[in-house]
């Protein structure tokens, strides 16, 4: 395994306790999972691209992925999940959601992205353990019903070392939205 850090002291994992409506929707998680599930078996053949063995469906793609999805998918997506929607929805700095299923024994490859975000991850299906992320070094564990925030600009990969297919939410969070 390659490890890349970065050069900088920035901080790789933030509390999910300084985003409180994240926390409300945190509760919710065993709906979303279920909603996530239907949406995912749905529509993940509609897809047709899996990145590697990870399926991507977008209910709001962020500005740059929005050619990539048609449209009419990411409205399906949404119709499937009314709740994880209205919650994601509702949040000013949720500017972009997704369900995100990695199958057993892959990984998504150590990747980072320009934009200055966050992104937020609440745990829907933690792939039966040995799941986890690693963000710049730093291991996360997949838990069931768990929130992790991080800095997405920093180096990070996933790994699904379960036995079945680990499934999260996937939020792209702007803290310059964030009210404080």
């Amino acid at each position: 395994m390659t490890t890349i850090r970065s050069r900088g002291r920035r901080r790789a994992f933030f509390a999910a306790g300084d985003f409180p409506e994240l926390v409300e929707l945190q509760r919710e998680w065993p709906t979303i999972r279920d909603e996530a599930r239907q949406a995912l078996d749905t529509l993940g053949p509609v897809l047709g691209h899996p990145v590697g063995h990870s399926w991507i469906l977008p209910l709001v793609p962020e500005a740059e992925d929005q050619d990539l999805i048609p449209a009419e998918v990411c409205a399906r997506a949404r119709e499937l999940a009314p709740i994880a929607t209205a919650r994601c929805s509702a949040v000013p700095y949720v500017v972009a959601f997704a369900f995100s299923r990695l199958v057993p024994g892959k990984h998504i490859a150590l990747h980072t992205h320009w934009n200055p975000y966050l992104s937020g991850i609440l745990t829907l299906d933690d792939g039966g353990a040995n799941s986890h992320i690693l963000v710049d070094g730093q291991r996360h564990d997949f838990v069931d019903g768990d929130l992790m925030l991080f800095d997405y600009t920093l180096p990070h990969e996933s790994k699904n070392e379960g036995e079945r297919d680990r499934i999260v939410m996937l939020m792209i969070i702007d803290r310059r939205l964030q009210r404080r």
